[in-house]
């Protein structure tokens, strides 16, 4: 949805970026900030979206850190969205980092943070027009099959070295569709 990073050399010091969901609602997958912090990185602090109107706003949320380049600690700070009811999106938004101090930014960048924001398309259901995520769960890690209502969606193997090639088995008595997201930017459906 919103992605402000390039490969550009980078400063510490950045100022929030902004995006908008023009006009659409979305829901929220994760959020990962940049803190190369001169190969130090930073122990992670707090991640969320700060909205126009403070009720619309999102976390923040404690992030965790993995490394980046040469193996720097804590370099990208991640947040996933909670478990249970979605987290939707729809208006103005600023990233919200509580490391202005460390959070990388470079010219290409505007002087702000490096930001993003994966989100998946909401749709509008029922008559009070409640907002729900677009995606259905795959199958659990184990490989069984994963049964709500009638749907059955089975993956073969569940295990293995990447790239992984996957089969998928869908068996439902009624016509259904289906998405699967992998977390990487790839889905498939039918």
């Amino acid at each position: 949805m919103f992605d402000n990073s390039n490969f550009g050399g980078v400063l510490n010091g950045a100022k929030a970026p902004s995006f908008t969901t023009k006009g659409k609602f979305y829901c929220l997958v994760s959020i990962t900030t940049y803190h190369w912090n001169n190969g130090l990185g930073k122990k992670p602090g707090t991640l969320g979206l700060t909205a126009l109107n403070p009720q619309d706003s999102v976390g923040p949320y404690p992030a965790t850190g993995s490394a980046g380049q040469g193996g720097a600690p804590n370099v990208n700070w991640t947040v996933n969205a909670p478990k249970g009811a979605p987290v939707v999106l729809f208006g103005t938004y600023s990233c919200n980092d509580s490391d202005h101090a460390s959070w990388a930014q470079n010219q290409q960048s505007g002087g702000t943070g490096f930001c993003i924001v994966y989100a998946t398309s909401a749709v509008k259901t029922g008559a009070a027009a409640k907002t729900t995520p677009a995606k259905k769960k795959a199958a659990p890690a184990s490989g069984k099959a994963k049964k709500s209502g009638k749907l059955s969606i089975k993956a073969a193997p569940d295990t293995g070295k990447s790239p992984l090639a996957v089969t998928f088995a869908l068996s439902s008595p009624k016509v259904v569709q289906w998405r699967v997201d992998f977390g990487d930017g790839q889905r498939t459906g039918g």
